[in-house]
């Protein structure tokens, strides 16, 4: 995409209409050189679009006082949870079901739980 745009325009366009963005990867990619405008019939790629193309600082979480990918990558923090176990109890063997193993659902019920609670 790049390669034609680069030979069909002369660069001074200021602009970048992204007509079925979907997930705004080509978006993104354009973003830095061009204003870029993001169009798709699906929420998801709106909130997408969000995300990735209004959002040009990194987020700092300086309220949390603690780096968040951290804590909640640190498996010790997963293991040692004691809260709600929706993702656990209805998704892995745990509860008659495969789609998680029980390890990996106690890992999602720690990381949702969690920004709940900082969110709230």
């Amino acid at each position: 995409i790049e390669k034609v745009i680069e030979k069909n325009v002369s660069g001074s366009e200021g602009s970048f209409l992204d007509l079925f963005a979907g997930t705004n990867t080509v978006a993104n990619h354009f973003k830095h050189k061009y204003e870029v405008t993001t169009n798709d019939i699906l929420y998801f790629s709106f909130v997408n679009s969000k995300a990735k193309i209004e959002n040009n600082n990194p987020l700092k979480y300086s309220k949390l006082g603690i780096d968040p990918f951290k804590y909640l990558n640190d498996d010790n923090n997963a293991l040692n949870y004691n809260g709600c176990f929706y993702y656990t109890n209805n998704y892995t063997p745990c509860g008659n079901a495969m789609y998680f193993s029980e390890e990996n659902g106690k890992k999602i019920d720690f990381i949702r739980n969690t920004i709940d609670e900082w969110y709230n």
